[in-house]
């Protein structure tokens, strides 16, 4: 779970922009519409390469998250239709990013050597040692193997909540929810950036996303499988 002097932090930056939605009746679907436009661009940037500006534009959308529900408890404009609408969006933003990631490691397995010639050996050696050592955390096809792992626990940890609650039960246990791993993508990617600096390899690795990627592909699969122990335990109708 996010720490909560966290979550009070940013409410605090951002309740000015929330106050004047709230105060000029912004529609929230809005805000939850402008969330996925942001994501989808951050995705794109991901997938050319430019990792602090995907972590930057996956975090505002993430942001625009916050903004929508907020919007419409304090204005009376919950409906049903919007529930549905943010939580359809938000699986699509979530597969959206990893795409944008799944793409850009894609991309990278396959340097361009010709950029330039002066660093030919070493782009070559460095790709053996990424395709010849199944082991190391850095292997292309591993990540991309991550990636995948990911999605698929980010989309179950949403359906277990979603079965259960169209069943009539409460399910919002669980390490790893949807705030939970947009923050770890946004801050691995802009944490990437900052460790390129400390990085004297021409093979550029970010160390902090790939971990970003594992933990995500790991524990949400985890709390997945809490919520369905959470059900099985508490209901046993």
């Amino acid at each position: 779970m996010v720490p909560k002097w966290i979550e009070n932090f940013w409410r605090g930056v951002i309740s000015p922009l929330v106050n004047w939605s709230i105060k000029n009746r912004v529609d929230p679907n809005f805000f939850t519409t402008l969330g996925f436009v942001l994501t989808i661009f951050g995705a794109v940037h991901l997938a050319c390469g430019f990792i602090f500006w995907g972590g930057f534009w996956i975090l505002m959308a993430g942001t625009c998250d916050m903004i929508d529900g907020k919007i419409a408890r304090e204005t009376g404009q919950v409906t049903k239709f919007g529930a549905l609408y943010d939580s359809v969006l938000d699986r699509y933003s979530e597969f959206v990013m990893f795409v944008g990631i799944g793409a850009y490691y894609y991309v990278k397995g396959v340097p361009d050597y010709s950029a330039n010639p002066e660093v030919k050996e070493c782009l070559i050696a460095a790709e053996s040692f990424l395709r010849l050592n199944a082991g190391v955390l850095t292997k292309i096809p591993l990540t991309l193997i991550a990636t995948v792992l990911a999605v698929g626990g980010s989309l179950m940890v949403s359906y277990t909540r979603a079965r259960a609650e169209g069943l009539g039960l409460e399910c919002k246990v669980g390490w790893l929810q949807r705030p939970e791993r947009v923050l770890i993508i946004g801050f691995g990617c802009l944490l990437s950036v900052i460790w390129y600096d400390f990085d004297n390899e021409i093979y550029k690795v970010e160390y902090p996303l790939i971990i970003g990627i594992w933990l995500i592909a790991i524990f949400s699969n985890i709390t997945a499988w809490q919520r369905l122990n959470h059900v099985k335990k508490n209901y046993k109708e």
